[in-house]
């Protein structure tokens, strides 16, 4: 059976196969409840633009796979829908409050699921040494890994808008080149530590 046929019936099949680094159960998660998550999304946060539901919902997905693959998630006491959608609604809230209106937001049920952050490259805090480690880390990525980050980051670029720009076949190929440039990049700040 080839990666293309391959897919996972259950979302432990699925768990399983992101810790062994199976992009094609990326690719199947990032599918599995977009639809769903982007219509939920746009009920619960009206006021937010659909292109930054979709940016939420693929940012949910990345820091999933990123957590398993960094062993910093290694078991889900709920579905992986539950799990991705509360990353989702949690993105939409610390990041798109200027859309949203107090009586927008009700708090989110307790699920007992640890609050997980988000992709966080907001260094502004950091020490000067810091940013000379990133900048030179960084520097360290192939062209396209580095030119995906500063879009993205810098420019604030939506996956869409990237998948146009670097003409991308689809915005699922932006994502997982640009999960895989941030895990080398932590890769490389890690070793400098």
């Amino acid at each position: 059976m080839n990666s293309e046929e391959t897919r996972f019936t259950s979302d432990k099949e699925l768990f399983e196969a992101l810790k062994g680094g199976h992009m094609e159960a990326f690719d199947q998660i990032y599918k599995m409840h977009r639809t769903e998550f982007i219509y939920a999304a746009t009920s619960k946060f009206r006021a937010v633009p659909k292109d930054d539901i979709i940016d939420a919902w693929q940012d949910s997905v990345i820091s999933f796979y990123e957590q398993i693959r960094d062993g910093k998630l290694v078991y889900l006491s709920c579905s992986i829908r539950s799990f991705l959608f509360l990353l989702g609604f949690r993105y939409i809230i610390k990041y798109k409050r200027r859309y949203l209106k107090e009586t927008d937001i009700q708090p989110l049920e307790e699920t007992g699921i640890p609050d997980m952050s988000l992709i966080d490259l907001d260094w502004q805090s950091r020490t000067q040494d810091n940013l000379k480690q990133l900048h030179s880390a960084v520097n360290q990525l192939p062209d396209q890994s580095r030119r995906i980050l500063y879009m993205r980051f810098y420019e604030q670029k939506t996956v869409e808008e990237i998948r146009s720009i670097m003409n991308y076949n689809s915005s699922n190929a932006v994502s997982v080149t640009l999960s895989r440039a941030l895990v080398k990049l932590k890769e490389l700040l890690q070793h400098k530590k």
